[in-house]
């Protein structure tokens, strides 16, 4: 999600406005000059008004009722609303039949609980009945005592990104497809080729023959990742539980990867909890997930390592571990390690090779799911690491519910990749 120009602009607004707010008593008078009339303020209100009027994001305060107190002029610009139209009155007057009513809810439960949200869910209505996508920032303004005194928002009309957004995605997803079929249509004849059924091939035929056939794979990996985070963003991804065996799918990985497990002579370790028959999960998410895992084990583990794979209840989830003695993660990049295209320093100093989708990928397909990923750095020997510059190995784990993976309505199913 993109947030703000400037996500520091909203902890700065907040902490002005808690601020000027912060001794109620003794700026009580300039309260009720504040709803009285907002453009009448002086002292530590009048800063905060000085903040909020020369903002470029629009900004709304409303009372503990949510009846509007205030408004900015990037505000009123957005919504074709003036202060005067709208004061005393509740924001849902911008209400758009297209926006779920679950955001409001979520909005309202988060605000009631004293925090803050961020949604991109909304879509605003302006004064003159045009609608506009909105990224939203919505938190209570409180006393130093804790005490919430208002509720203040914060939004950007998103129209046209999203609009972009969706354009760029929907390109992405035709030039993919139309790749796709010519790609697999040459892998096949090179397979047909190597197979000697057309014709005995000599050594260095054979040799070019490989590497075709090896370069089509990874252009057909990249074209189905482009797929699936177009599918991703746009929303347009759907998710078909069916009770299926986590053990057996990570077993066909498992036999797709054999021949890299053992060119680097890694050594691999399994636990399966034999109580844990079956879930309710999609198939094709959850090959992605031992896919994306367990060969980005491989790649990033040298010659002669070791790697780990346990799948166990934990709980109320099934919690899988895969576990590699590798480069591990750079310490100052660790928060970027599922964000689109990123690719550790360490890893690209090694020339290993990837597009840095696929833990994006993952990411998104499960939380989507009802399912989280996350990782710890460990030590050489598969404890955790101490020291940041003693760190050698990744420990990456996933849960996914007992009771099954969220089924989820969509046009189109996530690829799964060609092994190499």
């Amino acid at each position: 999600m993109l947030g703000f120009s400037s996500n520091q602009e909203v902890e700065k607004l907040k902490a002005a406005l808690e601020s000027a707010l912060a001794e109620k008593e003794k700026i009580s008078a300039e309260l009720s000059e504040l709803k009285a009339d907002p453009r009448a303020v002086s002292g530590e209100v009048h800063i905060f008004q000085s903040i909020v009027d020369a903002s470029t994001e629009a900004i709304l305060i409303t009372d503990l009722d949510g009846n509007i107190i205030y408004v900015n002029p990037t505000w009123e610009r957005v919504t074709g609303y003036s202060l005067i139209d709208i004061k005393g009155k509740n924001p849902r007057l911008l209400r758009s039949s297209k926006t779920p009513q679950l955001a409001y809810k979520k909005m309202w439960d988060s605000l009631k609980n004293g925090e803050s949200l961020t949604t991109e869910e909304i879509i605003n209505r302006r004064k003159d009945g045009t609608e506009y996508e909105t990224n939203l920032s919505v938190f209570p303004i409180k006393s130093k005592g804790g005490e919430i005194l208002f509720y203040g928002s914060l939004h950007q009309d998103i129209t046209l990104r999203k609009e972009s957004d969706r354009v760029r995605g929907e390109f992405v997803s035709l030039v993919s497809h139309q790749l796709n079929t010519p790609l697999s249509v040459i892998n096949w004849y090179a397979q047909m080729l190597l197979s000697g059924r057309v014709g005995e091939l000599n050594h260095k035929q054979i040799q070019y023959l490989n590497e075709i056939g090896y370069s089509i794979k990874r252009v057909i990996n990249l074209v189905n990742a482009l797929l699936n985070v177009s599918r991703v963003e746009m929303g347009t991804f759907s998710i078909n539980p069916e009770p299926v065996s986590l053990a057996g799918i990570a077993e066909g990985v498992l036999g797709e990867l054999a021949g890299k497990l053992m060119e680097k002579k890694l050594k691999l370790e399994k636990r399966y909890d034999e109580t844990l028959v079956s879930i309710n999960a999609d198939s094709k998410i959850v090959w992605i997930v031992f896919q994306n895992l367990l060969s980005n084990a491989i790649k990033y583990t040298p010659e002669g390592g070791s790697i780990s794979l346990s799948i166990i209840k934990d709980g109320e989830n099934a919690l899988i571990k895969v576990t590699d003695t590798g480069y591990g993660i750079p310490e100052d990049q660790k928060s970027q390690i599922f964000t689109k295209m990123f690719r550790a320093d360490n890893v690209k100093s090694n020339e290993i090779e990837g597009n840095g989708l696929g833990l994006y990928i993952v990411k998104a397909t499960l939380e989507a799911a009802g399912g989280k990923i996350w990782f710890e750095s460990v030590g050489g020997h598969g404890s955790p690491s101490r020291e940041a510059t003693d760190e050698r190995g990744t420990a990456f784990y996933v849960t996914i519910p007992l009771t099954g993976m969220k089924p989820r309505a969509g046009t189109k199913v996530i690829a799964t990749t060609a092994e190499l």
